[in-house]
Formats: C-alpha cells, sequence, structure tokens
C-alpha cells in the first residue's frame, strides 16, 4: 500500500479502509474487478453488485468508505496501482484470470 503519492497523502483510517477492499478483492471477484478497471478501464466491473454488497458489511463501513475512496481518486485521474501498487493489482488480475477475458 502507497500512502502517499502525487499530491496525496492518505490518512490512517483510509489505509485502513483500502486494506480492507484488498482483504475483499481476494475473497469477491468484483471488487477485484473494481480494482482492476480503476487501473485499466477495458476490465469491466459489476457495480451493480459491489454497491449492493456493501450493505451486508453492517456498521463496518470500511468497504463503503474505500469504494467511495477509490471512486473519488479516480475522478481526479489517478488509478489503483498508484495507491495499492503495481505488483498487488498484477496479481489481482492473475489470481481471478482476468486478462484470459480480455
Amino acid at each position: 500500500m502507497i500512502k502517499s503519492f502525487r499530491d496525496i497523502t492518505l490518512t490512517i483510517a483510509e489505509l485502513e479502509a483500502l486494506k480492507h477492499l484488498l482483504a475483499t478483492a481476494r475473497r469477491k471477484k468484483q471488487y477485484a474487478c473494481l480494482i482492476a478497471n480503476l487501473y485499466d478501464s477495458r476490465f469491466t466491473v459489476d457495480i451493480r453488485f459491489c454497491m449492493t454488497y456493501l450493505s451486508g458489511e453492517g456498521g463496518d463501513t470500511r468497504l463503503k468508505d474505500a469504494v467511495l475512496l477509490v471512486l473519488r481518486l479516480a475522478e481526479q485521474g489517478i488509478e489503483s496501482h498508484e495507491y495499492f501498487g503495481q505488483e498487488t493489482v498484477e496479481d489481482l488480475i492473475a489470481k481471478w484470470s482476468m486478462r484470459e477475458l480480455d
């Protein structure tokens, strides 16, 4: 996880939220697809699944906070490899065989 990039420094809470998103992406393909899509738009993501899944998180808002954070970062043109690291994003793509679908 990269704490500072461009002119942005992530807070501890934001880093914890991103760690939770990454852990979820290792278990749930659609969250891996979200991270991959924010790296390269050729990868598709079922955003409806991702948003609906948030409701099952109960009082833990880390996943929701992370999803909203990565969308805000994307709005600024920041790709997911800039805060997760290139190797981490590529590992998710490989784990879920996303290149084969490309």
